[in-house]
Parts: structure tokens; sequence; C-alpha cells
């Protein structure tokens, strides 16, 4: 018995009642594309290369974390003259008017006159801020420990023209609270000598504790070193060596990878030339 046979529209013959068959066409990647395979056998094939240059930006990296002097900081604080009062104590100036005094005048004066005959003072050599809600001052260098001496010199000079003007600044409170005292004599006198008497050691007191009640400026700390480096450190540095290495090492595997593979293109061309 023979089997019937249809035709389709498109004049294939087929059994009847058969679906089409449809076939998906095979897929190759492209002769160019790497895979992870290739990749590792590249840089294999390269290692030396990696290691080469890993070596040299490891060495000048320890070098740099062996050699480089270690950064502290220095720190001066002044402590502003102030009225003393059982509410606490009261500035005589605003205390942002003389860090903007420090910083514009103070600081550029006495870095510039250091400055001579040196070429490694530079301006940010002295940073000059003030703690929030305070009424101090506070100077900070960061620089290695050879330069200790230079530092304390300029913080020393720059604390010192903070408190002398500030001691003027004293002396005319002072004077302002003195001529009252006067004044309060000249009216106790007026009561006779009796009364004049009887409160002359009442005034004598008084007279102490309004000197007393203006405190002047003064330093508090000068040029105090802190206890850590600041900065990156030298095991910082070694990591960044070796992290640094690793990528040089890698880029020069594949500088030398693409190197290569122009070469050999060119090759071709020439050939089929």
């Amino acid at each position: 018995m023979k089997e019937t046979v249809g035709q389709t529209k498109d004049g294939q013959g087929r059994r009847e009642g058969e679906l089409p068959q449809v076939w998906a066409p095979a897929w190759y990647p492209p002769e160019d594309e790497l895979s992870l395979v290739d990749l590792w056998l590249e840089f294999r094939r390269r290692r030396r290369v990696f290691w080469a240059v890993f070596a040299v930006v490891l060495v000048a990296g320890l070098a740099a974390a062996v050699l480089l002097p270690e950064r502290y900081s220095y720190t001066t604080v002044i402590q502003l003259a102030g009225v003393v009062s059982p509410e606490g104590t009261r500035p005589l100036v605003s205390p942002s008017e003389v860090l903007e005094q420090v910083r514009r005048v103070y600081l550029p004066a006495v870095l510039a006159g250091s400055a001579q005959g040196r070429g490694d003072v530079g301006e940010g050599l002295v940073e000059a801020e003030r703690p929030k809600d305070t009424d101090l001052i506070v100077l900070e260098s960061v620089v290695p420990e050879a330069e200790a001496g230079l530092v304390r010199r300029l913080h020393e000079t720059v604390a010192r023209r903070v408190v002398v003007a500030q001691q003027d600044l004293v002396e005319a409170a002072r004077a302002v609270r003195r001529d009252a005292l006067v004044r309060l004599r000249e009216v106790i006198a007026r009561q006779g000598e009796q009364a004049f008497a009887k409160a002359e050691p009442d005034l004598g007191r008084l007279e102490e504790l309004v000197a007393d009640q203006v405190r002047p400026a003064r330093i508090e700390v000068l040029a105090q070193r802190g206890l850590e480096p600041k900065g990156r450190g030298r095991a910082a540095i070694a990591v960044l060596a070796v992290v640094a290495g690793v990528f040089a090492g890698l880029g020069a595997v594949f500088v030398d990878a693409f190197r290569d593979r122009v070469r050999e293109a060119l090759a071709e061309e020439e050939a089929a030339a």
C-alpha cells in the first residue's frame, strides 16, 4: 500500500498529517572574540611581562614608603582675651574678626619674612581655624619632623602678635574699670573721711576683682606634635603600590597582546597582497 504524498503551496512534498520540520541554524562565535580561556592563555604566555612591570611598580612604591618622611601635625592654641563674669567669659573682640586678621595680616607677614632665603616656606604651611562656639584660635601645620623647629618659630611669632594685639584691648578695658573706681572713690570721699575709711578695704578688694575680671590672652599650647602621622602611612603606601602594580602589569599584558595582534594582521595583509 503506497503512502500518499500531499503537495504544499511551495511545491515541497511531505506525508499527509506530517508537520514541517524547522532547522535552527548553528551558531559559532566570531573568530576575533576572546573567551575567558583565551584571556587566561594570553596572560600565561605573557606572564613575564606582568611580573616584570609589577615588580618595578612595587619596588618604586616600597622605596617611596621607606624614603618619604612621615608627616605630623603641629598645633598651637591661643586663648583670646575676655571679660570673666558669673555667666561665663565674653571675648573683648569677636573671635571671627581675630581669625580674619590672623589669616589676612599676621600669617602672610610672618610667612613672607620667613621665606626670605628659603624656598620651602609656602602659604599653606600654617593654617588658622577657630573651633565652633569658642574664643580660641588654632594654628596647625602638617610637616615632616625635620621641620618642627621652623614650624615652632612660625607658630610662636604669629601667636605672640595675637597676644600683643589683645593686650592693648585688655589695658583699655582695665582703664575703663579703673576710671569707674576712681569716680566711686570720689563719691565716697564726699561722704566724709569716716565713710571713706570704712569703705577703703572694700574698694581695695573691688580693685583687685576688676583687675582679675579682664582676662588677658595667652598661648595655651605651642606647636604640640600629634601622636600619629598624618596622611597616608607607610603601610597604606605599600598596599597602594601592590594594587598599582597589579593594574600596571595587566595593562602591560594587554598592550603587548594588542601589539602582537596588530603585527599579525599587518603580516596577513602583506602576504595576501
